[in-house]
């Protein structure tokens, strides 16, 4: 795998993540608008090239919002937001570590 292929994969998961997160944040947000129901991502990986990447969706549910679930959602969320973010780092390290060498 490439640098730019892991990147896209990355990237990818740092979009997905953000959707859950915010897709979590509605729900909590809305939780208490009468007849309102929860919303959630589904998520699914694909080959794109030599990248894997993650597309997500938001889909109805035919469940109200429960506190409890979000926080779990929007917490699972976060991790991995910070591992994608955490790629990128080493990512960008390893890229500048080869200029580096062969310049």
């Amino acid at each position: 795998m490439s640098i730019g292929t892991a990147m896209t994969s990355a990237v990818s998961g740092l979009h997905n993540a953000a959707l859950v997160y915010r897709t979590a944040a509605h729900n909590v947000v809305n939780a208490r608008s009468e007849g309102f129901k929860a919303q959630e991502v589904r998520s699914e990986t694909r080959v794109a090239g030599a990248a894997t990447v993650v597309r997500g969706r938001v889909a109805p549910t035919d469940r109200p919002a429960d506190y409890a679930l979000e926080a779990v959602t929007m917490i699972s969320a976060r991790i991995s937001y910070t591992a994608n973010a955490h790629v990128i780092s080493s990512l960008d390290r390893m890229s500048g570590a080869l200029l580096d060498i062969t310049a």
